[in-house]
């Protein structure tokens, strides 16, 4: 076959290929993979940073090396800041402010609070009501992702 020519390859074949050339990548040492890549990416015409990312995917499915949530099934990350009782109180202010903005919102909760309190189905308690007087409910409003007709996002 002359030099240059390509020859398509289907995608069996490609995946095969990759199964085979990741097990040589991962053992191989930098410049051993330099030249695993350049021979990869000339036989499968994938980019190079493809190839590799290709590579390492399949050597860590190949070994059982993926990554594991800590704690399996524990939630990470930020502890909820309001409970599901100001969640609500949080969603009802908010469409009582025609669903506005949550930069906006805060101003208005802050400067309608004595307002909002004297709301009766409300029940807004002092501890609901210091949540609400701080700057977190406008993260809170945009985190919830509620479309609406009109308001595609919040």
């Amino acid at each position: 076959m002359p030099k240059g020519h390509l020859v398509e390859m289907t995608i069996r074949t490609r995946k095969e290929l990759t199964r085979t050339v990741a097990k040589r990548y991962t053992k191989a040492s930098r410049t051993g993979k330099q030249a695993l890549l350049d021979e990869f990416c000339t036989n499968t015409q994938y980019n190079r940073d493809y190839a590799t990312s290709l590579l390492r995917a399949k050597a860590r499915a190949g070994t059982g090396n993926q990554r594991k949530s800590p704690g399996r099934g524990k939630k990470t990350g930020r502890l909820p800041r309001y409970d599901a009782k100001t969640v609500r109180i949080l969603v009802r202010v908010w469409k009582m402010f025609d669903r506005l903005c949550g930069k906006r919102l805060v101003v208005f909760i802050k400067t309608g609070l004595p307002a909002i309190r004297s709301v009766p189905f409300l029940h807004i308690t002092p501890e609901q009501e210091a949540l609400l007087s701080g700057s977190q409910p406008a993260r809170r409003i945009s985190c919830m992702g509620i479309a609406t007709p009109g308001h595609p996002r919040v």
